[in-house]
């Protein structure tokens, strides 16, 4: 009967002579037979050898397009091991002849590419930083290396045309931004955020008639409409003809004066259908040569409100952080001090005026970077 320790080392029995274990890059010198033999078996089976690990690994999705390459490895390793071990199978004196041997020769060739993947790092991959989804979960980790979406010149310019809010909206869903996600950086509802996104589509349709699809008939439109159109200037009705017939009924609705409930009644479209259109009509009212009126800001609060107060607590905490060091999200602060979104969004807006932190694009707020400026918060 064997002890424990004649068990364990006849567990551990290598592959070397007499069943020792190999040491670390140890070779095993073949004998003139066995390198003849070697040399034999690699002429007439080393392509097929080759081919048949190509065809393991093109299927095996943890080849990340590579299965060709790696198939290149993965043969030469398997001719190494039988080189640095004297592999009885192939080269002992009662080994099968040369055609026998390749089914061998494919078993190793599975049990090859078994241990490349067993070891973990061969898994890895490097990150894409142009993917959308990859960049909005690692960016906010490593914001060095973030690239989000870059758009060719002709859509930049005319992406650049639209209003403030309607463009970053759009660019941020470009970037694959999660809705949720958008509705923070934008510092609005979800489905406001989602409105945003359609009307800056919308407005692009208005301002490039080419981006949509060809012209409705206007003999095919009810009586208001084509009286509707009639008022508007001839660029105005081609580029609202082109448009759908849901978004083109509701700005002639907005234009004549309906509110966006009126219109969602009387067309039967959804609320925000009817308000993500309804932000574009003032591409069809005549311009009076006057500056649009700025979005109400928000932090404009009385000294002992509840935004101010939170603004008092994360001055303190801003004083404490490093510059360029990201600030909790709505949603913890939220948590942290049991606030309405709009609070924690007014008590931002009182700190981005005093000039203590400033926007991280997709990743929220940060402290400022000019150190002046936090030496008085301090």
């Amino acid at each position: 009967m064997m002890h424990g320790n004649e068990a364990n080392a006849a567990l551990r029995q290598g592959n070397g002579p007499c069943g020792r274990r190999l040491k670390q890059g140890e070779d095993i010198p073949l004998t003139p037979a066995q390198s003849a033999r070697l040399a034999e078996l690699y002429e007439a089976h080393s392509a097929s050898v080759r081919r048949y690990a190509f065809s393991r690994l093109r299927s095996d999705r943890r080849a990340m397009g590579g299965a060709h390459d790696l198939a290149e490895d993965i043969a030469q390793n398997v001719w190494l091991g039988i080189a640095r071990t004297i592999a009885n199978d192939v080269l002992g004196d009662e080994a099968t002849d040369i055609e026998a041997a390749r089914g061998l020769l494919f078993f190793r060739v599975k049990q090859e590419i078994g241990k490349y993947f067993h070891v973990s790092r061969n898994n890895e991959r490097i990150i894409d930083w142009t993917d959308p989804v990859t960049c909005n979960i690692y960016c906010p980790l490593v914001p060095d290396s973030c690239a989000l979406m870059e758009l060719p010149g002709y859509l930049a310019d005319m992406v650049a045309g639209l209003p403030d809010a309607e463009r970053e909206a759009l660019l941020l869903k470009l970037d694959g931004l999660h809705p949720s996600l958008m509705a923070e950086h934008l510092e609005c509802s979800d489905a406001t955020a989602a409105r945003l996104v359609d009307a800056a589509v919308l407005l692009l349709k208005l301002d490039n008639p080419s981006l949509s699809g060809p012209a409705a008939m206007q003999g095919g439109l009810d009586e208001w409409e084509r009286m509707a159109l009639a008022e508007l200037s001839e660029v105005k009705r081609e580029a609202l003809l082109r448009l759908d017939a849901e978004s083109r009924r509701i700005l002639l609705l907005k234009a004549q004066g309906l509110t966006v409930h009126e219109i969602a009644k009387r067309l039967g479209v959804t609320w925000d259908k009817a308000a993500g259109a309804a932000r574009c009509v003032s591409v069809l009212r005549p311009s009076t040569g006057k500056k649009t009126s700025a979005p109400r800001k928000t932090g404009v609060r009385r000294k002992e409100s509840k935004a101010s107060r939170l603004a008092e607590t994360l001055r303190h905490e801003v004083a404490r952080m490093q510059p360029g060091e990201r600030l909790p999200r709505r949603i913890e602060l939220k948590a942290r001090y049991g606030v309405s979104t709009s609070t924690v969004d007014d008590a931002w807006a009182i700190l981005r005026r005093e000039g203590l932190i400033e926007s991280n694009g997709v990743q929220g707020y940060r402290v400022t970077m000019d150190v002046s400026r936090l030496a008085v918060a301090a």
